[in-house]
């Protein structure tokens, strides 16, 4: 999905990214429950799969000015752990303090993109009800409904 991101056809990427992540929920990988039956190590493989798919979604669905696929108030699972995947192989998978995880930045990344993503929802909506236009990309002039929606106004809601 990353790499299409940089081809000529960027488009594509978007539509892979939703539906892997409908691939996904058909599995149930954005609920906590199904992972109890995994072991450790599968668990945060597919978490973190699921959490790669969101974020990729959630930042080709900002560049198309398209919706995202995913709606996070249907996901209830834990963000993924910084821990390196050889250590999940141990009984107790604790990352050494003395070792930083390559990983360690992911979760932080997550949230990042999940704040983004609530930021980005709201100012559709506003937009959605002042302008009644849902791309996020601004022409200088807008037609909408016969009336025309202007940088100017947009800033002015700001």
């Amino acid at each position: 999905v990353a790499f299409l991101a940089g081809t000529s056809t960027p488009d594509e990427c978007w539509i892979l990214a939703g539906l892997g992540i409908r691939f996904a929920q058909a599995v149930g990988a954005h609920h906590r429950s199904v992972y109890t039956r995994l072991d450790p190590l599968s668990a945060e493989i597919y978490k973190q799969a699921f959490w790669l798919l969101v974020v990729q979604d959630s930042i080709i669905s900002a560049f198309k000015g398209s919706p995202s696929i995913t709606h996070l108030t249907h996901v209830d699972l834990d963000l993924p752990v910084s821990c390196e995947h050889r250590y999940w192989e141990l009984p107790n998978p604790v990352q050494p303090a003395d070792k930083p995880s390559i990983s360690a930045y992911f979760p932080a990344y997550v949230q990042l993109t999940l704040i983004f993503e609530r930021i980005r929802n709201a100012v559709v909506r506003i937009l959605l009800v002042f302008c009644d236009i849902i791309p996020i990309r601004f022409p200088p002039q807008y037609p909408v409904n016969g009336q025309i929606c202007s940088e100017a106004e947009i800033v002015e809601l700001e």
